[in-house]
């Protein structure tokens, strides 16, 4: 019997999670992001302007779900040597309730940037709560993060490699929902932001986190320019309906994969093996938490479907599918629960 981990009911939206406007430092209005994004496919953007919660209600239609949200940053101490990098924590919040408008980690004075003072009268604050200061050790961003859960958000850590932060200092962080497994922007850049590597070792920490492919789009040129940062990476999230509860209760799921070109069609179980359908692949892995990593690769022609032998030892499995451009999608890792019988 099938038992599928991509559900079966519903349909793939196309999302793109982490998105800058001409509210903060992108260079394209919300209205603009909306056209550019629906004539490339796109059914759900987050608007997640950096420091500010702004919604976006009039952009939605029966096509188009904008989802409210916002990138904060947690700065380190400045370093002395010039020459480095510091860095620097960025994390995007996705609001589960869509009216869930209340800033979490308000501050009257600091990390006001770009555009955001325009925005303050628009903004949602608990005016009795103290002004919220962001400190850069674990502590501290661990109880960044638990804030923004208790609060009702979807947490992400966004671009690993941008941040200068390894896997050492990753493992200490405590409840996220989410790693930017693909940046297409800061990929673009020069940071290793197509980041399997970091992912599968948090992972096999004891972490249990869902892959983010996004774009983190600024658009300083215009979107035909080959420099152009949207529309690189996103996710397609299995939801019954294009309604904002049923798209963010597939987000806490984790029924969604990353992909910046392949499709996964279906997924599922069925006599201990784990079966796939999607678009044509020249390879296609089975990577595992803590047992041998198995693939297909295309020599008669394109895989369309594959199948792979699930056993204990594996420890959690995640399928990769590669395009003959090299562009990949993936799956989270489903472990040995999840599998049925």
């Amino acid at each position: 019997m099938k038992h599928y981990l991509l559900p079966k009911k519903g349909s793939f939206y196309k999302a793109n999670l982490h998105c800058h406007t001409t509210v903060s430092d992108g260079n394209w209005s919300p209205e603009k992001v909306k056209r550019i994004y629906r004539s490339q496919g796109y059914s759900v953007v987050a608007f997640t302007d950096h420091d500010v919660i702004i919604p976006h209600d009039d952009l939605r239609d029966k096509d188009f779900l904008p989802l409210n949200g916002m990138e904060i940053e947690i700065p380190s101490p400045i370093l002395p040597d010039s020459y480095k990098k510091r860095p620097w924590i960025h994390l995007c919040l996705i609001a589960k309730e869509e009216g869930n408008l209340m800033m979490p980690f308000y501050h009257r004075s600091l990390y006001i940037k770009y555009h955001e003072a325009e925005n303050r009268a628009k903004v949602q604050f608990d005016p009795e709560a103290e002004d919220y200061v962001r400190e850069w050790d674990v502590d501290s961003v661990n109880r960044t993060i638990a804030i923004a859960k208790e609060k009702g958000f979807f947490v992400t850590y966004n671009h690993p490699d941008w941040s200068f932060e390894d896997a050492r200092r990753l493992t200490q962080y405590q409840g996220l929902d989410a790693l930017e497994f693909y940046n297409s922007s800061t990929a673009m850049n020069g940071y290793c932001d197509n980041s399997p590597a970091i992912y599968n070792a948090l992972c096999r920490s004891g972490m249990r986190l869902f892959p983010v492919a996004a774009d983190d789009n600024h658009n300083p040129v215009e979107f035909a320019d080959p420099f152009n940062s949207s529309c690189g990476g996103w996710v397609q999230i299995k939801a019954e309906k294009l309604e904002y509860r049923a798209v963010t209760l597939a987000l806490e799921k984790g029924d969604f994969y990353a992909s910046c070109g392949p499709e996964i069609l279906e997924l599922w179980t069925e006599n201990g093996h784990l079966h796939l359908r999607c678009s044509p692949a020249q390879r296609v892995y089975s990577v595992s938490i803590g047992g041998k990593c198995l693939h297909e690769f295309a020599n008669s022609g394109p895989i369309t479907e594959a199948k792979f032998p699930l056993t204990p030892e594996r420890g959690g499995v995640r399928i990769a599918v590669f395009d003959e451009k090299g562009k990949f999608a993936t799956t989270r890792f489903y472990y040995p629960e999840e599998w049925g019988k």
